[in-house]
């Protein structure tokens, strides 16, 4: 049964289109995290400009996950990298949902002004929302400013550094779990090895790390380069916000 909506959660796309993948006979399920890489590579520049922000959800036992919610144009972008027969039953089915909300549009004159009425309502609700934004931008106002200052410094910070920071800002978590949720979230790379613990090329690409090389030399064998991965003053501000939004715990 069709829903009255204009979006989708990427949870929700994932299991729509694991649905038609079934149903065409590939026993491949797409996971969601794999979606997840692939909204990220899609939108890259609409979320390195928050046009698209991740949000969160819970499982069953409470723990926090990243997802996205996209608008019925991005959901349809998404699977141009699904087989032809799960692209076309997954684009019907949003172009169904699509025609159920223009087929919802008022159709005589007593249904148009109840729906005028309702819009001048929510006009007059963003109105006054707009006001108390306004109002707490200027007094936010010597925030921001720090923020920017921050953002477009050049003295990168350890993730130790990233963490205190954090604290300061009311968002309790350690080192030791900063670092599990940048691995956890695909900001730093999680496979065991030399690059262990080192930022993903998405989080390069985002400008959010640098990576800072030593040369190491040792008494009994040739020199090492050892790799340190500092948070640059454009990912200080955004791990911030993400953290103060709730997106992360």
């Amino acid at each position: 049964m069709l829903m009255n909506k204009d979006n989708f959660t990427s949870l929700e796309l994932v299991d729509l289109i694991n649905q038609y993948r079934n149903e065409e006979g590939n026993k491949n399920p797409l996971r969601h995290d794999n979606l997840l890489q692939i909204i990220r590579d899609e939108f890259e520049e609409e979320i390195s400009l928050l046009k698209i922000q991740e949000s969160n959800y819970k499982n069953d036992r409470g723990k926090e996950y990243p997802m996205f919610v996209l608008n019925l144009a991005q959901s349809r972008q998404v699977l141009v990298r699904e087989s032809k027969f799960v692209r076309k039953a997954v684009i019907a089915y949003i172009d169904k949902l699509e025609n159920k909300l223009l087929n919802q549009l008022p159709q005589d004159y007593p249904s148009a002004l109840r729906a005028l009425a309702d819009t001048a309502e929510e006009v007059q609700r963003l109105q006054l929302e707009n006001m108390e934004k306004e109002q707490k931008i200027e007094e936010q106002a010597p925030k921001v400013a720090f923020a920017d200052a921050v953002s477009t410094s050049n003295t990168s910070i350890l993730v130790g550094e990233l963490s205190k920071i954090l604290q300061q800002n009311g968002v309790i978590v350690g080192p030791n779990k900063l670092f599990q949720w940048l691995r956890d979230n695909g900001y730093l790379i999680k496979r065991k090895g030399t690059d262990y613990n080192t930022p993903t090329q998405y989080s390069m690409q985002l400008g959010l790390f640098e990576i800072k090389e030593t040369s190491i030399t040792h008494a009994n064998g040739p020199a090492t380069i050892q790799k340190t991965s500092k948070v640059t003053g454009k990912g200080q501000i955004y791990f911030i916000n993400k953290f103060k939004r709730g997106i992360a715990s």
